[in-house]
């Protein structure tokens, strides 16, 4: 299985409150007209973290007309990432029209690959201009909208002549129904149920959450919190850890969320290069500080040895509790920590962000070989020599179940329209299968969202 990467074109709302408003006051959502931002789901399948400086982004119209650059300012822009941590630009001012293409215009010689040991390479991109290929017509009329885009083929990076070649192949879509698997949000607002905030603290781009009845949320130790209880603890300035799904009018529904430990030290991201379970210590070059969702990436790595003896553990994507027995040589870790003497860092949160160079929950895609209505379950196997990938390994059979909150949608052939079915609309040995969850076992899941297609 190849993860697939995934854009989305949403919203944008004016955000008036700041603060926790749970005192019953309203926050207003003014839809600026003809504006929208576009999130990336780094989740590309490429054991390395590929940037590049976007400096233009146009669309182009049925009849092959662009328009003028929609793009307010430059943008480092994050194309690919092991962790799937989602990035993305904001566009302005782009007129009615039917719509064919996006096209987001890279700075020549502006992008780089950072490798596992945290060196940077630069890397030749086959055309400067990306081009986002729309499978069906997008039609804006005024407002918002919303699009999905993912990689239509896997496409590796390459060596030529010694130098690092990329070529990747986007495809987009109308996003209703989009899962975002690892979005990282800082909270501006809540009112009522909503949450207001801005993703990877961009304030211009803007998000409403809400979360679904029965979704797993974690508090910043860990412990799990009903609706209500997390809501009341959150404070401006918090910064989420979110899975969910899209929805039609442009809100982000919530399945599982954490929230991070409060600290003003920004957080560690880096690999694991050593581990030590007598002193429950490990070690770790660190590549990048993040803030707020907000990456700096260092020149060179930073050598470290983290304390985890009072760490909160848990696996990304998934929000699983995890343990220090399962941490692995070669993992990419989130490091917050309280205090740093030397080399010596104290570990009050570690998560794994990423394993076997893919996503802790990367999307998974098979073929449906069986429907079992009567105990919610479905068997995927793999799709023709497309490997099925569990948990980083490639499994022959994999056991899906399907909860009442699981999102079942089915696409068109052309890949257009998607429409909400139940679990007696898939069909087995028919059906081409996408979906994203937890994993229970070796080869089980339980699914948070489901795509079919016919194959």
């Amino acid at each position: 299985m190849i993860p697939r990467t995934s854009l989305v074109l949403s919203c944008l709302f004016a955000l008036t409150a700041c603060g926790n408003g749970n005192d019953g006051s309203t926050l207003p959502i003014d839809p600026a007209p003809n504006t929208a931002q576009v999130t990336l789901d780094t989740a590309a399948g490429v054991d390395a973290t590929i940037r590049a400086q976007v400096v233009a982004a146009t669309l182009e119209r049925a009849d092959g007309t662009l328009t003028a650059n929609l793009l307010p300012a430059p943008r480092m822009v994050t194309f690919a990432d092991p962790n799937g941590q989602a990035d993305g630009v904001a566009l302005r001012n782009y007129p009615p029209a039917t719509y064919r293409r996006l096209h987001l215009v890279t700075a020549p010689g502006s992008c780089t690959a950072t490798a596992r040991d945290g060196s940077q390479t630069p890397v030749d991109l086959t055309a400067t201009s990306l081009a986002i290929e729309f499978e069906a017509e997008v039609v804006h009329r005024s407002g918002h909208r919303w699009l999905i885009a993912r990689h239509g083929a896997f496409t590796p990076l390459t060596t030529t002549n010694g130098r690092l070649g990329w070529n990747p192949a986007l495809v987009g879509g109308d996003a209703a129904g989009t899962a975002l698997p690892a979005a990282c949000i800082t909270v501006a607002a809540v009112v009522n149920d909503s949450i207001y905030g801005t993703f990877d603290g961009d304030a211009s781009r803007r998000v409403q959450l809400e979360f679904e009845l029965g979704s797993q949320l974690l508090d910043d130790h860990g412990m799990p919190r009903t609706r209500l209880e997390f809501l009341r603890e959150l404070t401006a300035g918090d910064e989420l850890g979110v899975s969910g799904v899209v929805d039609q009018t442009g809100v982000l529904r919530g399945r599982r969320g954490h929230r991070s430990v409060r600290t003003d030290n920004p957080r560690y991201l880096g690999r694991i290069t050593a581990v030590d379970a007598l002193t429950v210590t490990f070690a770790m070059d660190v590549q990048a500080l993040t803030r707020r969702g907000v990456r700096e990436l260092l020149s060179a790595p930073d050598a470290v040895n983290v304390r985890a003896d009072n760490a909160v553990l848990r696996v990304g994507g998934s929000f699983q509790r995890s343990t220090f027995a399962e941490l692995a040589v070669g993992d990419l870790v989130k490091v917050g920590w309280t205090s740093r003497e030397g080399a010596t860092v104290i570990a009050s949160e570690v998560e794994v962000t990423s394993r076997q160079g893919q996503p802790a929950s990367p999307q998974i895609q098979g073929m449906v070989s069986e429907v079992s209505v009567g105990t919610n379950r479905i068997i995927v196997v793999p799709r023709r020599d497309d490997p099925l990938i569990l948990s980083g390994r490639s499994v022959h059979r994999l056991e899906v179940t399907v909860r009442p909150t699981t999102v079942l949608l089915r696409q068109a052939r052309n890949g257009g329209e998607r429409t909400t079915i139940g679990l007696d609309g898939i069909v087995a040995g028919r059906d081409r299968i996408w979906l994203r969850g937890t994993a229970t076992r070796e080869n089980s899941l339980d699914a948070d969202w489901i795509r079919v297609r016919t194959d």
